[in-house]
């Protein structure tokens, strides 16, 4: 998902990714098509993976291990993250 694809976003969950800097979204592609994607918030140095969600069609891949390890690795490297936290509901 890309800033872009947010903005254009509506409804309750438009709105809110909108007016909530600390709330990001970011995608992993294949080409153009989008495989996985994962919703973070951002707060007091830590980075929340809130929702992670990929492609049924795309599972052989293993999108959403792609980004988890990316985005995670990011996060690692990053000096001003204390670290962070993934939040699993049933």
């Amino acid at each position: 998902m890309t800033p872009n694809s947010v903005r254009r976003a509506s409804g309750p969950f438009g709105d809110g990714m909108r007016n909530s800097p600390e709330i990001g979204a970011i995608g992993a592609f294949d080409g153009k098509r989008l495989c996985a994607y994962m919703i973070t918030c951002r707060e007091d140095g830590w980075l929340n993976i809130l929702h992670q969600m990929s492609s049924h069609d795309d599972l052989k891949s293993f999108p959403n291990h792609a980004l988890t390890f990316s985005v995670t690795r990011a996060a690692a490297e990053d000096p001003l993250w204390k670290g962070f936290v993934t939040v699993s509901c049933p």
